[in-house]
């Protein structure tokens, strides 16, 4: 499977999950923004889903892709870690 292909369908569990629900900030954000900071956005609440760790709405509303990029980076070591 392509990292493409991964990132999709990582943001697609995301809008069915119910961790979509415990940010309604960041997906009201997702809706207005579009693009490449919604895809991040999305890919890394489904890390933060799968790792059963919370994360701070705040933070990802006013993180850029970079941000989201070394954040998912992290989550990914916790993935695999468990």
């Amino acid at each position: 499977m392509s990292q493409q292909t991964l990132t999709n369908r990582l943001a697609e569990m995301v809008a069915e999950t119910e961790a979509a629900e415990c940010y309604p900030q960041v997906r009201a954000a997702m809706r207005v923004a579009g693009g490449a900071w919604t895809r991040e956005v999305a890919l890394t609440l489904a890390l933060a889903a799968l790792t059963g760790i919370t994360l701070d709405e705040n933070t990802l509303i006013y993180a850029d892709v970079r941000d989201l990029m070394a954040l998912q980076r992290r989550l990914r070591r916790a993935v695999a870690a468990s």
